[in-house]
């Protein structure tokens, strides 16, 4: 499997609440409110997940499938009844348990396959996505969370952070990213707006 590591739009951010669970085979996500993950100077640019205009995201390939994209953030479980934890991610992949919802978990990273998209919790151990949030560290995080949680990843339309990162004290909350969805056949045709949150919740807010 290739391996590559996703571009860090969002530098220097501080990743507050995240509780880990205490148990021996999932890492445990320890981060506190003085934890900062990135800074000015881990600024990595990857041509693969830009188009005509940097910050663009093609939401059909991102992140491309079967490839692996190294994260460092943490994912809490949202599914109804959980989320589904399997050893493996490919089509050789064994059932392993249930998440309990509200958990949180560590995610080292995040693969696009077939069937959907999955993060690494460690140990070969991968969480289904669409039943989990990504805690939002890189701009990049809130891409992933418009994607898997608004089924987007066959869509041929274009992402674009309004505000190239974090809008502060604005009209959906104190802090949010807020994302517009573009028609691929003509860049400027909005379709609908997203707001993502800290921690990986995501809305359509509509046009």
């Amino acid at each position: 499997m290739k391996h590559k590591r996703l571009a860090l739009f969002l530098t220097g951010l501080v990743l507050t609440g995240a509780v880990g669970l205490n148990t021996s085979d999932v890492a445990e996500a320890k981060l506190t409110t003085e934890e900062t993950l990135y800074s000015q100077n881990n600024h990595i640019d990857n041509p693969d997940l830009e188009t005509e205009n940097p910050g663009i995201v093609r939401a059909w390939e991102f992140p491309q499938v079967d490839t692996y994209y190294a994260l460092a953030s943490n994912v809490t479980v949202t599914g109804p009844f959980g989320g589904n934890l399997f050893n493996g991610n490919d089509n050789n992949k064994t059932y392993n348990r249930v998440l309990p919802k509200g958990s949180v978990w560590q995610a080292f990273g995040v693969t696009h396959r077939g069937d959907g998209y999955y993060y690494d919790l460690g140990g070969n151990q991968w969480l289904e996505a669409k039943q989990a949030k990504l805690a939002v560290v890189t701009l990049n995080d809130a891409y992933l969370n418009v994607i898997i949680s608004q089924n987007l990843a066959n869509a041929h339309v274009h992402l674009l952070a309004l505000n190239g990162g974090w809008i502060w004290n604005g009209y959906w909350g104190n802090q949010y990213v807020e994302i517009g969805q573009y028609h691929t056949y003509g860049f400027g045709i909005r379709e609908t707006f997203y707001v993502v949150y800290p921690d990986g919740s995501t809305y359509n807010i509509g046009q």
